[in-house]
């Protein structure tokens, strides 16, 4: 993938990501897996790419070509096994008093999330309970 698709491209385990930036002094502040986003995602891009496929090889040739179609594919189905995924992380480099100076919410510095805010508003206090099932 980093020779073909990508080639300024490093890929990573997470931890190691987080390592190397910790050790160059960021603190991690936010990590977002987008995993099951790009299950929805890579589809509607594989989908494109065929129906231009003339317009592409035009562009970029038909090994190219080939080689993207082949990265979009397996990517659909390694994002939906669980097999590879993507993350969004936020850094920040503390001052000398230790603040990063980002708001102290999540929503603050993300924006607000609708999806959420539905089921906020989907549900009213004292309708969640939780149940435990007995074990054996």
């Amino acid at each position: 993938m980093e020779r073909y698709v990508a080639p300024d491209m490093s890929m990573r385990p997470l931890g190691s990501t987080l390592n190397l930036l910790e050790a160059a002094g960021l603190e991690l502040a936010d990590v977002h897996s987008l995993r099951e986003h790009y299950v929805t995602t890579v589809r509607p891009w594989l989908d494109t790419l065929q129906d231009r496929k003339a317009e592409a090889i035009r562009l970029v040739g038909e090994e190219q070509y080939r080689v993207w179609l082949l990265y979009l594919a397996g990517a659909s189905s390694a994002f939906a096994e669980n097999r590879m995924g993507v993350h969004q992380m936020l850094f920040v480099r503390p001052g000398a008093d230790g603040t990063s100076g980002l708001p102290r919410s999540r929503a603050a510095v993300l924006g607000p999330d609708p999806a959420l805010d539905r089921l906020a508003a989907d549900v009213r206090p004292g309708e969640l309970t939780a149940t435990v099932a007995p074990t054996r």
